[in-house]
């Protein structure tokens, strides 16, 4: 029984249940219209479990730097390091195998050197965000965006695919989103007191430019789609489907008490999830049939 709980707390600790925004990862191969080779999809695939090592190697270290704070707060209290149920070195040498484990399969595939470039600059920005960019107000969200956006690049770099300027627009438009409204979150739930930099922030700045940040993905999505529309006719008319579901978003995030983690909003909304789910088969008809 002891066994089987250290199995659950390392998986706790790697936090798969945050690998859905390595999703993005697929973008680029699901857009250029080369998710049915099966070469290009093994190597995404094989490319999106290195990255979510990597990526779990990196909230492995953060936890490890957040304990303190961690205990603070009502529900970080429960993470493992913070709970004590896993020791700080214990934690390190988890976090040292799951990178060294990912950049393994990396270099063992035959996928391009240049996808590994851009996975270790994943780690190292976030670990610099760890260290230093979270408590900076401003920078600490952009650092959150620049790490969506990697993601994407990282996914062209996978199959040699360019990433369209506008896409990329979209990517750091919706990143900033997020990011802001997860601090307002914060703010509101009143768990700020564990995370320093939001003692910077108030709510009348967050929400102005969360909804700066709101209508910009959408206007850089249009832009996209029409970009797009010379090779796949009909992806504009997604335009509307993402408004949907960027409202519902909104609207889960403006709730009492909630912390706008992206990852547990997406999981504890059925209906912004069927919608998500309905939005991803739309682009897989509008470009594979």
């Amino acid at each position: 029984m002891s066994y089987q709980n250290n199995i659950k707390n390392f998986i706790k600790l790697a936090r798969l249940k945050h690998s859905v925004k390595n999703l993005l990862i697929f973008l680029p191969i699901v857009y250029s219209g080369n998710f049915f080779s099966l070469d290009k999809l093994i190597d995404t695939v094989v490319a999106f479990v290195a990255f979510t090592l990597a990526a779990s190697a990196v909230y492995a270290v953060n936890d490890i730097r957040d304990k303190n704070l961690d205990r603070k707060h009502p529900r970080k209290k429960f993470r493992p390091v913070a709970a004590g149920t896993i020791s700080v070195t214990n934690a390190i040498i988890f976090a040292v195998l799951l990178f060294v484990t990912s950049v393994v399969i990396l270099t063992a595939s035959s996928i391009p050197l240049s996808s590994l470039f851009v996975l270790v600059g994943y780690v190292v920005v976030n670990l610099l965000y760890s260290v230093w960019f979270k408590n900076v107000p401003i920078v600490d969200v952009g650092i959150i965006a620049l790490g969506f956006i990697l993601r994407v690049f990282y996914g062209g770099e996978v199959i040699g695919v360019e990433i369209s300027q506008w896409l990329a627009m979209v990517i750091l438009a919706f990143s900033m989103y997020l990011g802001l409204g997860k601090r307002q979150g914060e703010i509101k739930s009143g768990s700020s007191h564990t995370r320093k930099v939001n003692q910077y922030y108030t709510k009348e700045f967050l929400d102005k430019n969360m909804f700066v940040f709101l209508a910009l993905t959408i206007v850089f999505y249009a832009l996209w789609t029409v970009e797009a529309s010379r090779e796949f006719e009909y992806l504009f008319w997604t335009l509307p489907l993402v408004i949907v579901i960027m409202m519902l978003y909104t609207f889960d995030v403006e709730k009492p008490g909630v912390e706008a983690d992206p990852s547990s909003i997406l999981f504890s909304d059925k209906i912004l999830m069927s919608m998500v789910i309905f939005y991803i088969f739309s682009i897989i008809g509008i470009i594979y049939l």
